[in-house]
């Protein structure tokens, strides 16, 4: 109840589309009574002048159109004449009537459909909106494939439920409809029929459960199906290299397996709940015509009412029927709702409250940490007690065994992981104190897997800066040591690179990422590995163009291959989540610590 609430939200936006929509169905509805009405009047009065003739009368009756005694309208038809134009002008009536409803249909379409896809279209902005403000602790926890199904298969499966939610609202307002004119026609006979059929309704319940449960953990299954083809797609040399093709298949097939068996139980549920649905509905319809015999054999009903009785049973007989199909398809949507709003749930970055923000007016760059620890699981800590002062313009190396916590150290600055204990000061604020576009602004960031996006090289290079010009991104390129290369291309900087920038070299994206962050122009520099899977002539270059990023800037340094950060002004030796060691090279070969024997091993003859 709590998911179908908070998804009927989304449609208030639209509450005008859709009150108009509604009652553009409940006029097709009414329309519809007015018909099955006029035919039961229609031949009630056939009946009473055939009765007239067999008994060799003159024509005369007059027919009343009235309820609980009170008349609204009567009809006097005297000779054959009159007769023939109340024939004539029944026939006009249905014509009319059928005309007067076709208008309301493009109506009811438009507006009905126009508003799913509306509500679609937000809900999609919604997901990815919130996506993009989630912190990092949850994307490295959540796999890819499984976020990627709540955007693709839970939307998917959302949007092709919401037909049979217009359909369920649409049924239902026929079906108040054409209840009510059936209290107008006999109102004994429909609190009867008001008893008999909402059987139906508690059948409907306890299927809708049990499909929305199963439907929820089709959902789960999907997800871990899309993870898995995410997660080998990207890495089919590694399966192709240790010949795992057989291996993959079986591991899929197992997935695929318990996919179909969750299917197949949402088949039988929905298959069964049909036959059982249809039993109770025509059971019902049987009652109804026997009670409607029986009125007819002690003189409570005439024929006319019978014929207007049992049309409007008909009529409310499908759409009545149609709410069971409509609230099937309507729980596997709430299983699919309920995931997507898992994630939009999920707790996103927190921006300091705005009476505590500090605005950058000129950042110089220097940069703090002052007793800082941080923990990814609360328990074992990956940085303790840090605490370093970096000048303006000073280029610090960060060195030290996996996993000691080189990484973690450049992602705090940015505020990627937000820290347990101490301050990250930068020009003497505390980073908290800035907001989240602030504070990247002042940052660049030049990673070890360097991502490129689907697009142009030129699009890649104004990532850094969205309103750059040719020239600002040509001047980019040529800092970077790109352009030489760009040129040679045949489309030149409208070379599309190729999902994640593969239509290039190693070399070559990490060069146009370089540009990237020189068209940013960041007052810091965080370079994570930047050179470690290049060969000899591409690391050449691009630590030629990364020489020229790091001029007059604040810049921190990972690298594994110690002979590019031998210039560096400071090197920070980190293990196990502490400094160990700090200095020059020369001041750190001398000491002949952990830095000394790294230095060694790499060097060694």
């Amino acid at each position: 109840m709590k998911t179908s609430k908070r998804l009927i939200t989304y449609f208030y936006p639209y509450k005008v589309r859709i009150f108009f929509g509604l009652l553009a169905t409940a006029i097709m509805g009414f329309s519809d009574t007015i018909l099955a009405g006029a035919i039961g009047l229609f031949f009630d009065t056939l009946s009473k002048v055939q009765s007239l003739i067999s008994n060799a009368k003159p024509i005369f009756l007059e027919q009343k159109i009235e309820f609980q005694n009170y008349t609204f309208y009567s009809i006097t038809i005297s000779d054959n004449d009159e007769l023939t134009r109340f024939i004539l002008i029944f026939g006009l009536l249905i014509v009319g009537l059928a005309v007067f409803k076709v208008t309301f249909v493009y109506a009811r379409e438009y507006l009905m459909n126009s508003t799913s896809h509306k509500f679609l279209m937000r809900f999609r902005r919604d997901i990815f909106d919130r996506i993009l403000l989630l912190p990092m602790k949850f994307f490295d926890k959540e796999k890819t494939g499984n976020i990627m199904s709540r955007i693709t298969n839970d939307v998917i499966q959302l949007e092709n439920s919401l037909s049979a939610l217009i359909q369920f609202s649409q049924n239902l307002i026929y079906t108040v409809v054409y209840v009510t004119g059936l209290f107008f026609v006999n109102w004994q006979l429909t609190f009867l029929a008001l008893i008999i059929f909402p059987l139906s309704g508690i059948i409907i319940k306890f299927f809708g459960d049990r499909i929305r449960n199963v439907s929820h953990r089709i959902s789960v299954n999907i997800a871990d199906i899309t993870s898995f083809l995410q997660e080998k797609i990207t890495a089919i040399r590694v399966v192709k290299s240790f010949n795992r093709e057989k291996f993959e298949q079986d591991n899929f097939k197992v997935k695929t397996n318990e996919n179909y068996r969750l299917s197949l139980k949402i088949v039988r549920l929905i298959a069964f709940l049909k036959p059982v649905n249809e039993i109770f509905s025509q059971t019902g319809m049987s009652v109804m015509v026997i009670f409607c015999a029986y009125q007819i054999s002690t003189g409570d009903m005439t024929i006319g009412n019978f014929i207007t009785f049992i049309s409007l049973v008909v009529m409310a007989y499908k759409p009545l029927k149609g709410l069971g199909d409509s609230m099937a398809v309507f729980q596997k949507a709430l299983a699919s709702a309920n995931r997507i709003f898992e994630l939009i749930d999920e707790e996103t970055e927190r921006e300091i409250p705005a009476n505590q923000r500090i605005p950058i007016q000129f950042a110089k760059g220097q940069v703090e940490f002052k007793n800082v620890s941080f923990s990814y699981n609360d328990n074992d800590y990956a940085l303790k007690n840090i605490s370093i002062k970096v000048a303006v313009g000073e280029t610090i190396a960060l060195v030290g065994p996996s996993g000691g916590g080189k990484s973690t150290f450049i992602n705090l600055l940015p505020r990627f992981y937000e820290i347990k204990k101490g301050e990250i000061l930068i020009d003497g604020v505390n980073n908290k104190n800035f907001i989240f576009s602030d504070l990247r602004k002042l940052i660049g960031i030049v990673p070890q897997e360097t991502i490129l996006f689907s697009g142009t090289i030129s699009e890649n290079i104004k990532y850094g800066k969205l309103d750059a010009d040719d020239k600002q991104i040509i001047a980019s390129a040529s800092a970077a040591n790109a352009h030489d290369f760009i040129m040679e291309l045949d489309q030149k900087y409208q070379t599309e690179v190729g999902e994640r920038g593969l239509q290039l070299s190693g070399g070559q994206r990490q060069r146009i990422a370089i540009a990237r962050a020189i068209l940013n122009n960041p007052t810091i520099l965080l370079l994570d590995e930047a050179t470690s899977a290049l060969d000899t002539e591409s690391e050449i270059l691009v630590q030629q163009a990364l020489e020229k990023l790091m001029e007059n800037r604040t810049s921190f340094v990972i690298a594994h291959r110690l002979s590019t950060i031998q210039k560096a002004d400071r090197i920070l030796v980190i293990d196990k989540g502490s400094i160990i060691e700090t200095g020059t090279h020369n001041e750190l070969i001398r000491k002949k610590g952990l830095y000394a024997n790294l230095y060694n091993m790499q060097f060694r003859d």
